[in-house]
């Protein structure tokens, strides 16, 4: 899950298309045990 916080005049569609390009970067640096490790650490 990805969320954003972005002023109400933001373009949505190139929001979402940077969302879209940094999800498929930071996509191949996640692996599940840091996800796992990522969650924890906000629960905390």
């Amino acid at each position: 899950m990805l969320g954003v916080v972005a002023d109400r005049s933001a373009n949505l569609g190139t929001v979402a298309y940077e969302m879209t390009l940094f999800a498929g970067r930071a996509g191949n640096a996640l692996t599940p045990r840091l996800i796992v490790e990522l969650k924890n650490a906000v629960q905390q």
